[in-house]
């Protein structure tokens, strides 16, 4: 701006000397055909547009990673210790006494699970014997001529009314015979029982058959003999058939003093038993 003003003085001081000497050209006017127009030191400079500069593109200030430092040397590789020949001795030793104490612990345990089991088997087992005991009572009970009892897996019919007193004959009694019959048809449908037939007699001495049996015992095996001949005549297998007698030594009733208590410790008992 101030060289503008400068420039702007420095013309018109030009201009008025050339004024003063050239009045005569300044009397007839321009002959230029074009317009006359001031000097162009006199002229308005044109307006100068002001241009602003971009910015000039600065790229951004380099960065630099910094240089890592230098990794520390790995250590070397630590050799394995030694073992001591004495320890790793005593190791073995421990390890194998522990083996064989766990092979016996496992031993033990079957045989407990194997006891368990035998047991529990066992249970059932009689179980089952005692219902097949009470179903034969069941089946027998309410014939006459005969008493049944239970005991455990045994099933026992007693027969009080078959003999007279120091006799080895059955008497014909319809209510025996039909006890006897339906007695042999159990065992018949138990092929598993066991069966044995035991003699009893009264505490009554022997004194008229001495010839013929020496003894009570000697009686009540007769006794017991002649049941099994019945059973096996109804289909019962000889070979089946226990035969005993105890004579006078398991009373029923005791003391004897009546004649029906003697008649009642004159008996025959068949058993059956399930448990074997």
């Amino acid at each position: 701006m101030i060289r503008s003003n400068v420039v702007r003085r420095w013309c018109l001081v030009s201009v008025a000397a050339l004024a003063l000497g050239g009045l005569a050209v300044g009397a007839t006017g321009c002959k230029s055909q074009s317009p006359c127009s001031p000097p162009s030191c006199l002229a308005e400079p044109p307006a100068t547009t002001q241009v602003v500069e971009a910015p000039r593109y600065a790229p951004p200030p380099r960065t630099y990673a910094p240089t890592p430092a230098p990794l520390a040397a790995m250590p070397a590789p630590m050799s394995a210790p030694q073992a001591d020949p004495d320890q790793q001795a005593r190791l073995d030793t421990l390890r194998t006494a522990l083996e064989a104490q766990n092979r016996k612990t496992a031993e033990l345990e079957a045989q407990g699970a194997a006891a368990a089991k035998a047991a529990e088997d066992e249970v059932r087992r009689k179980a089952g014997l005692e219902q097949a005991a009470h179903q034969v009572a069941d089946e027998l009970r309410g014939v006459p001529g005969a008493q049944v009892m239970v005991e455990g897996a045994s099933v026992v019919v007693v027969f009080t009314e078959g003999f007279d007193s120091g006799s080895d004959k059955l008497r014909t009694n319809p209510d025996l015979r039909a006890a006897l019959k339906a007695t042999s048809m159990a065992i018949a449908r138990h092929p598993e029982a066991k069966v044995a037939v035991v003699g009893h007699t009264d505490g009554q001495p022997i004194t008229k058959s001495l010839a013929k049996w020496s003894s009570n015992t000697e009686l009540s095996k007769a006794r017991a003999a002649a049941v099994a001949g019945a059973l096996s005549s109804d289909g019962v297998p000889r070979d089946r058939i226990l035969v005993d007698g105890k004579g006078e030594s398991d009373p029923m009733v005791s003391p004897e003093k009546t004649a029906a208590d003697r008649a009642r410790n004159r008996r025959v008992e068949v058993s059956l038993d399930f448990s074997s």
